[in-house]
C-alpha cells in the first residue's frame, strides 16, 4: 500500500468507528493531515494578503484549525463501543 493509499484510507474509514487502522495507516493519515493542514493555513493567509484584506493570518489559522477538528474526529472512540 503506497503511503497516498494509505491517507485515503484514513478518509474512507473516517465515520466506520468499527474497525481499527494499522501502524502505518495511523501515522500516515495523521502526519499528511497535519501537513495539508499548514499547507491550507499558508495559501489561504498569502491569498488574503495578496487581496489586501486585513487579519489574513487569523483566517488562515481558523481553516487549520477547522480541517484539523474534522480530521481528529476519526480519532475518537463512541463511549458505547466494545474494542
Amino acid at each position: 500500500m503506497t503511503v497516498w493509499q494509505s491517507y485515503l484510507q484514513g478518509w474512507k474509514g473516517y465515520v466506520d468507528f468499527q474497525g481499527r487502522a494499522n501502524r502505518k495507516e495511523f501515522w500516515v493519515f495523521l502526519l499528511g493531515s497535519m501537513l495539508i493542514s499548514v499547507l491550507l493555513a499558508f495559501s489561504v493567509a498569502i491569498v488574503l494578503t495578496l487581496l489586501g484584506l486585513p487579519n489574513a493570518i487569523f483566517y488562515g489559522s481558523m481553516i487549520q484549525w477547522i480541517f484539523l477538528l474534522l480530521a481528529v474526529i476519526s480519532f475518537l472512540k463512541p463511549a458505547n463501543s466494545r474494542v
